[in-house]
């Protein structure tokens, strides 16, 4: 009977103790509960852009006086029968100024550019040079007449089309796309155009598919981006929207 006795004694000594203990990690628990919920939310920002990056992206949509200028490749015979059409559906004012026959060395040494802008104020300018010069040898001579025709653009946006080669030059396109970087150098000997019969200029269909590969990588590629959507592709979609009302 003692024995129990001093068990019981024991066992209602130790239970309070227990208790204490219990409810003491309770209010610690519950005090460290509300102090992470008193805490804000730690939220992870996602990785900004670089705003630079985030500029080179946008096209510009604004209205533009382009100025169309170079060899035969740039005019009747060549871009521009396919080019105009694109400016006209993009509400863009076009000027073309175009020299047959011409070369690198000639617009540099004369300025013809320097001159254009002054005479015609563009706020874009589309070089087409190159297709008279795909055989010549000068090739470090004629880097230093690009570097100068880019010049003579001033603070005008300018993007250069290179030559729509019909045979295998022997440098210029390298040499242009080493002065002006690949965002400002279209290479148009990669398109496939269909050409006059002198096997050299485009006929009217080659025109709008220069035209056509060339705006679509302004829009999309270039270092200077302005709105130029394809007009057939616009007029079709719009003409389906009409038939599905």
């Amino acid at each position: 009977m003692g024995g129990w006795f001093i068990l019981l004694a024991v066992w209602s000594c130790e239970e309070p103790a227990s208790r204490h203990n219990h409810d003491e990690k309770t209010k610690q628990a519950r005090a460290a509960l509300n102090k992470s919920a008193a805490m804000p939310a730690q939220v992870t920002q996602p990785a900004k852009t670089p705003q630079k990056a985030v500029e080179q992206t946008k096209v510009n949509r604004q209205a533009q006086h382009i100025l169309l200028i170079g060899d035969s490749m740039a005019g009747a015979a060549g871009l521009e029968y396919g080019f105009r059409k694109y400016a006209a559906y993009n509400g863009h004012r076009l000027t073309v100024v175009s020299q047959a026959s011409s070369h690198t060395a000639g617009w540099s040494t004369s300025k013809q550019l320097k001159t254009a802008i002054a005479i015609h104020k563009p706020t874009y300018v589309i070089v087409v040079l190159g297709a008279n010069e795909l055989f010549v040898q000068d090739i470090p001579q004629r880097k230093e007449y690009i570097k100068d025709i880019i010049k003579q653009a001033g603070d005008t946006p300018v993007i250069w089309a290179g030559p729509p080669n019909w045979r295998k030059d022997t440098g210029i396109n390298e040499a242009i796309l080493a002065v002006v970087g690949k965002d400002r150098f279209f290479p148009s000997e990669n398109v496939k155009i269909t050409r006059q019969s002198d096997g050299i200029h485009p006929n009217l269909r080659g025109s709008v598919a220069w035209s056509d590969a060339l705006s679509k990588w302004i829009m999309t590629e270039s270092k200077h981006k302005i709105r130029l959507e394809n007009p057939a592709i616009a007029r079709r979609k719009s003409s389906k929207k009409i038939f599905k009302k």
